[in-house]
């Protein structure tokens, strides 16, 4: 009984694999005949969609993928820079250097320098 149901899944199996590879046969044959009689064509002559324009401006040749690759970089750096800068500087507002309002810690008293002056005049007098 065990090997008559052994069989029957190898022959299962068997069928199966040969039914794949008589329908990829067929299908590379279909393909094939296609292409003979040129019923097959590009998708990019076909098309006019966004991805097939920038393929045809950008894609198609190395240098273009690569500068645009370099170009695209730089521009997601700066604004990725531009953003978080932005996000920074509100979120700290008022407690960075460039924020403070310097006006509140000016100081009357300029006494000091009166006397710095005074002093100076003074050595420059001496010298003389």
């Amino acid at each position: 009984n065990n090997t008559v149901l052994v069989c029957l899944q190898f022959n299962n199996s068997k069928q199966r694999a040969m039914m794949f590879t008589s329908f990829a046969r067929r299908s590379l044959l279909q393909a094939r005949q296609q292409v003979i009689n040129g019923t097959r064509r590009a998708a990019s002559t076909e098309s006019n969609s966004p991805i097939t324009q920038w393929y045809n401006m950008f894609g198609s040749s190395n240098i273009a993928y690569v500068g645009f690759i370099c170009v695209g970089l730089v521009i997601t750096e700066q604004s990725f820079g531009f953003i978080t800068d932005s996000l920074w500087a509100s979120a700290n507002y008022g407690k960075t250097f460039d924020t403070i309002d310097w006006s509140k810690f000016v100081v009357d008293d300029d006494d000091d320098d009166d006397d710095d002056e005074e002093e100076e005049e003074e050595e420059e007098e001496d010298d003389e």
